[in-house]
C-alpha cells in the first residue's frame, strides 16, 4: 500500500496538486473557479461613488497618515487605525472628525505598530504586531484591557464568545491561527496546511486577512492571492475557495496566467500585492490590490458566497488599500490619493505622501 508520505512526493514531482487528507485535518474540500471569462463591471458605473474623507490643508485630522485599518459601526460611525500617528481617528458617517483614541508609545493603552483593528459589541480591539499586543477599548477611547500574544499577529476577528482569533503566521509552528478568550487566555492553535509547490512556494506569509461569519466560520487569506481558507466555528478545517487554474493564476491587471510562484515572490519580496477579506451577512468580499510600483493600475474585488461560489467581479480605477461593507451593503474603499491638495506645505508632503481617500460605493437601483 502507497503511503500518504509517497503520494504527495509524487505529486511535488509531477506538480499536479495534492488531494488526499491534510495531515492532523479531515480530508479537504477545494472549490476552483475559473475566471478566466468572467466580464468585471467597474465600480464607478455600477454604484454611486459618494466620497467621504479626502485630504484637506484647513484640517490637520483629514490628513490621514498610512491607515492600517479601518471598520464601519453600526450607526455609521468611522473608525480609522493610522500607523503613522499610532492613533485611532473617529469620523462620523458624513466624515466629520469626532474623536482620537490611543496614541503613540509602550504603555497599556498606547500603540507602537499598530495593524488591524475590530469593532464587536461596541467595542473596539486593536492589535500591535511590534509590542505583540491586544488593546481593548471602549468607543469613546477608554482603555479596557490587553493581553500579549505569542507572535505577532496580524489580523483579527472575534465570535459571538468574545474570543479573539489572530492571525499570526510564524516559522515555528505550523498552525497560523491562534485563539485566546475573552480574559486573553490562549486556548488553541489552529489552521495547519502543509505547504504543497504549486500553491505555496514559501512559508512566509507577507499579507493576510481574516473574516468572520454570523455562525463563528472563520475565513483566512494569506499568502497567494485568491485563495481563501475557511473553517468553523469548531476550528475545524472546512474548505479552500481558489480562483486558480491549473496551479496559475489570473493576474487581474495583465488579465495573463502567472504562477503561484511568481505571485508569491511579488508578496513576500517586493510588498506589490496585497489583499484584504471582508464578510457581510452571506457574502465574502475578497481585495486584491496592486499597490506599489509599476504594477500600480487598479484593483479588484471579487464577490463569493460563504459556500465558496463566485458571484461577481468589480474593478477599481485605481490602488485601494482596505475595504469594508456596512450593514446595508454599501462597500466602503480607502484609496491612495497621489495628487497632493493644494496649499500643503512642502514640509508636510513627504509626511503625508500618499494620502488615502474614503468613497462610499451604493449600488445603483436597476
Amino acid at each position: 500500500m502507497v503511503s500518504k508520505y509517497k503520494v504527495l512526493i509524487l505529486s511535488f514531482l509531477f506538480m499536479s496538486p495534492y488531494t488526499g487528507p491534510i495531515f492532523g485535518q479531515n480530508p479537504h474540500k477545494i472549490i476552483r473557479n475559473d475566471l478566466r471569462h468572467v466580464k468585471a463591471e467597474s465600480m464607478s458605473s455600477a454604484f454611486s461613488v459618494l466620497p467621504i474623507l479626502a485630504a484637506s490643508e484647513h484640517d490637520e485630522n483629514m490628513l490621514l497618515f498610512k491607515v492600517k485599518d479601518f471598520a464601519i459601526h453600526k450607526d455609521g460611525r468611522i473608525f480609522i487605525l493610522e500607523g503613522g500617528t499610532k492613533k485611532i481617528q473617529v469620523y462620523s458617517s458624513e466624515g466629520v472628525h469626532l474623536n482620537t483614541m490611543s496614541g503613540p508609545g509602550e504603555g497599556p493603552s498606547e500603540l507602537k505598530s499598530p495593524k488591524a483593528l475590530y469593532l464587536f459589541n461596541n467595542t473596539l480591539f486593536v492589535i500591535d504586531p511590534l509590542l505583540k499586543k491586544v488593546i481593548h477599548f471602549s468607543l469613546d477611547g477608554t482603555y479596557l484591557s490587553s493581553f500579549k500574544t505569542k507572535y505577532r499577529p496580524q489580523d483579527i476577528v472575534v465570535t459571538s464568545k468574545g474570543e479573539c482569533i489572530l492571525l499570526q503566521p510564524n516559522h515555528v509552528q505550523p498552525e497560523k491561527l491562534f485563539k485566546y478568550n475573552s480574559s486573553g487566555k490562549f486556548v488553541s492553535a489552529f489552521g495547519s496546511i502543509p505547504k504543497r509547490r504549486n500553491l505555496f512556494e514559501s512559508t512566509r506569509i507577507a499579507q493576510g486577512s481574516l473574516a468572520i461569519d454570523s455562525n463563528d466560520n472563520v475565513y483566512a487569506t494569506v499568502a497567494q492571492p485568491y485563495q481563501i481558507e475557511k473553517y468553523n466555528s469548531q476550528n475545524d478545517f472546512v474548505e479552500i475557495i481558489q480562483n486558480e487554474i491549473q496551479s496559475k493564476i489570473i493576474e487581474p491587471h495583465s488579465k495573463v496566467e502567472r504562477t503561484a510562484k511568481y505571485v508569491n515572490e511579488q508578496i513576500n519580496f517586493y510588498s506589490r500585492l496585497s489583499v484584504d477579506l471582508r464578510v457581510r451577512d452571506d457574502k465574502i468580499f475578497y481585495l486584491y490590490s496592486a499597490n506599489t510600483g509599476f504594477l500600480l493600475s487598479g484593483d479588484i474585488i471579487d464577490v463569493f458566497s460563504l459556500e465558496g461560489t463566485f458571484i461577481e467581479r468589480f474593478t477599481l480605477d485605481k490602488s485601494a488599500t482596505k475595504i469594508a461593507v456596512s450593514r446595508e451593503g454599501a462597500i466602503f474603499c480607502f484609496f491612495r490619493s497621489f495628487e497632493m491638495p493644494k496649499g500643503i506645505p512642502i514640509a508636510k508632503k513627504n509626511k503625508y505622501a500618499g494620502i488615502p481617500q474614503l468613497i462610499k460605493f451604493v449600488r445603483k437601483s436597476n
